[in-house]
């Protein structure tokens, strides 16, 4: 039993409901193993709002699979909300964005799409995804399909482990956190970077202790009022100015390890974690 389930979202348009309950079908055993926890629009109940709970969904996952028509391809909801919130995701390395072709179509048109390797590839063809509905077999082509899946899950997985290292590490060590190539002693300001291009740099007293803020809550956002009430105790104009310069240097001093991501998530807070690939 695995001892965690990433989180996984399916971008599809209503037109291909179908091909969505057959990748339902197929996930299955992920699902009883407790691999995957699987969200979908339908998971919305009455009486919710929609989008905002789309969104929700959608920023919680680990994966992201697109079912990959043209109806998908030109939904606007689907191009300007969910593949879009998907690739900010992405580049944050957060998210893994895996398309899976269900119907042939145009999709050297949606770049973001059509440079990404898609799924799934038949035996026979080399150059690219074969459409699920144009197998032979279409059980061939999802199981084809969830064997890439599998191997996805197998490296988030593994990145994940290497992050939950580092947070045990920032626990074990009573005196001192590492994190990628940097150091920084829990009472101290002086931040080092080890290998090549290291360095020792004296950061202001106030941003020592917003990234030591940031590192008790490795890879989770904290909220900006959190750490506004901590290192000045208020919440106005002029202290949250401070909180942007201070958060802006940090960043020009964490920018040598590429590994190591300082980011803000808009109008909620900042994050500090290690970029999935």
């Amino acid at each position: 039993m695995p001892k965690r389930s990433l989180k996984t979202f399916i971008i599809y348009s209503s037109r291909d409901s179908e091909f969505k309950e057959e990748l339902l079908i197929h996930l299955s055993p992920f699902l009883r193993e407790r691999i995957l926890e699987v969200w979908h629009d339908e998971e919305i109940l009455a009486g919710e709002e929609w989008k905002p709970k789309i969104l929700e969904n959608l920023e919680k996952s680990h994966i992201v699979l697109m079912l990959v028509s043209a109806n998908s391809l030109f939904s606007n909801f689907i191009q300007d909300t969910e593949l879009r919130t998907t690739l900010n995701q992405v580049r944050e390395g957060k998210t893994h964005l895996i398309p899976i072709l269900i119907k042939e179509c145009l999709y050297e048109m949606a770049d973001e799409i059509y440079r990404r390797k898609m799924l799934p590839i038949h035996p026979d063809n080399n150059e690219g995804a074969t459409a699920v509905e144009d197998w032979k077999s279409k059980n061939k082509a999802w199981k084809v399909a969830l064997q890439g899946l599998q191997k996805v899950v197998e490296d988030i997985n593994n990145k994940l482990d290497e992050q939950e290292k580092i947070k045990i590490k920032l626990e074990k060590d009573s005196n001192i956190y590492k994190f990628g190539k940097y150091s920084i002693a829990k009472n101290g300001t002086v931040l080092k970077a080890r290998g090549r291009g290291g360095f020792e740099k004296d950061l202001s007293p106030n941003e020592a202790d917003i990234l030591k803020i940031l590192l008790n809550n490795l890879n989770n956002t904290v909220p900006s009022t959190e750490i506004l009430e901590q290192i000045w105790g208020k919440d106005d104009p002029s202290t949250r100015s401070m909180l942007s310069t201070c958060i802006s240097n940090l960043k020009k001093q964490l920018q040598s390890d590429e590994r190591i991501v300082l980011d803000n998530k808009p109008k909620v807070g900042y994050y500090l974690h290690e970029k999935l690939p």
